[in-house]
């Protein structure tokens, strides 16, 4: 589920079929959401929350993983 407002697209909710995990479909449907985002004008997409990144949580992994899309917090 994204929400656009402004420039900016926010992903607010994502899923995917567990048959399919080792194709790493996380990966794809956010690469193609910048993709088509940035093709219609909009300048950023918000991946959702993050926890504190000073901080070691069992949502760590999530951060790093957001990160990797060369994001900002």
């Amino acid at each position: 589920m994204v929400i656009k407002a402004n420039n900016q697209a926010y992903m607010l909710l994502d899923g995917y079929n567990k048959e399919f995990k080792n194709l790493c479909p996380k990966y794809i449907l956010i690469w193609k959401l910048m993709e088509k985002y940035a093709t219609d004008g909009y300048t950023e997409l918000n991946l959702g929350g993050m926890t504190n990144p000073d901080v070691e949580s069992k949502y760590s992994d999530l951060n790093k993983f957001k990160m990797n899309f060369n994001s900002s917090c």
